[in-house]
């Protein structure tokens, strides 16, 4: 992972309580996924998985160092 402290803020956001019918699949995937890690891998992640109507909205980019562009994985 690379190491871009400063070039982003770290912020949580507590989501007990919070219900969308259609991103609730999208979260319990994620946490089965990711087991005890911050986040899963992209190698442990199929997006066929995901509620087709999510799709067009999804991205997933790697944040690499500067001064290396961002790398789109999926768009």
């Amino acid at each position: 992972m690379n190491d871009l402290t400063g070039l982003y803020r770290l912020r949580e956001i507590p989501i007990d309580g919070w219900s969308d019918p259609v991103l609730e699949p999208v979260l319990a995937y994620w946490n089965r996924l990711r087991g005890a890690r911050f986040a899963p891998g992209w190698r442990d992640v199929d997006l066929a998985q995901l509620p087709g109507r999510l799709l067009r909205d999804t991205v997933v980019v790697d944040l690499q160092a500067p001064p290396l562009p961002i790398k789109y994985r999926y768009y």
